[in-house]
């Protein structure tokens, strides 16, 4: 059973009482759609729908609370907070929704709690977004354990944490217009039995990247099928270990004016289908200039 009363109250000031009315009386509603309806605080008669499988909250700009009562909603699989900007923080004990799946949300806080979002062991989407304040994520981010995407996006993080490469499961990991992080993860001895089963990998937007995550990437060469690189302005050059990512398909590099090469090596990456090369003239003429390196690539894409 569904409802949606985002449109019944568009314009008006929401606080919770007014729309307890319609919804508290539905005890075994499994999806609930409260878009752009503007309370400060989640309504408590939430925490009582047990049923609850799906909660799309996003762009309640001016939700700030969400009381510890909605932590009551053990069976919810998807909590979409996308928007909510004025969100201080989620509740303390989020850990207590043990098959949350599906997360996007904003956040105020500066480290993520080890306690909260690294205890969803359920977790599989986690899309941390507008987190202006958010330096680093929580070293404990291992206990995500069925994590397969992780997407960062217009956060002030600095670097990754290192127990990431924990994430056995993780297939997709995005990070766009993080313009302080740095990703150097270099490849210790303890690191060489690592297999993770990274499948697709996209940077947009990083203003000091200077590295590529090497655990990350060296830890994936099976699975790693494509990569998108673009708006890295401080980027030199691609690492001599690139050539290891034998499984490679598609590599896309967009508006990196500092990059001026391929590295040694490039034939290695017999599984390359397909290079698209925009808006990088250094690297542009290099691989004009020199097509042994990309000769085995069968669509090339220099623009």
């Amino acid at each position: 059973m569904a409802t949606q009363t985002g449109e019944k109250y568009r314009d008006a000031p929401i606080i919770g009482s007014f729309i307890s009315e319609d919804v508290s009386k539905l005890k075994y509603l499994r999806l609930l759609n409260l878009c752009h309806i503007r309370f400060e605080v989640l309504p408590d008669f939430i925490g009582t729908l047990r049923h609850l499988r799906y909660l799309d909250l996003a762009w309640n700009y001016s939700l700030k609370k969400i009381p510890e009562s909605f932590c009551e909603l053990q069976n919810l699989h998807m909590l979409n907070l996308r928007g909510c900007r004025k969100l201080k923080k989620l509740p303390n004990n989020i850990r207590k929704m043990i098959s949350l799946r599906y997360l996007e949300t904003p956040t105020q806080e500066e480290i993520l709690p080890e306690n909260g979002i690294g205890c969803l062991s359920s977790l599989q989407y986690l899309h941390l977004r507008d987190c202006s304040n958010l330096l680093r994520l929580c070293e404990g981010i291992q206990g995500l354990k069925s994590l397969r995407t992780l997407y960062l996006r217009n956060c002030s993080v600095i670097s990754l944490p290192n127990t990431i490469k924990y994430l056995t499961k993780l297939e997709m990991l995005v990070i766009w217009d993080c313009p302080d992080i740095n990703l150097k993860m270099e490849l210790q001895g303890q690191d060489c039995d690592l297999r993770l089963s990274l499948k697709k990998f996209i940077i947009h937007g990083l203003e000091s990247l200077v590295d590529l995550p090497e655990v990350l990437l060296q830890a994936s060469p099976n699975t790693l099928k494509f990569m998108a690189i673009r708006a890295c302005e401080r980027l030199e050059a691609l690492p001599e270990w690139f050539q290891n990512l034998t499984s490679l398909e598609e590599l896309e590099i967009a508006t990196c004016p500092k990059l001026s090469s391929l590295p040694e090596g490039t034939e290695h990456l017999t599984s390359l289908k397909e290079l698209k090369i925009t808006n990088c003239p250094a690297l542009v003429r290099r691989c004009r200039h020199d097509g042994s390196k990309i000769a085995h690539i069968p669509m090339v894409h220099l623009i």
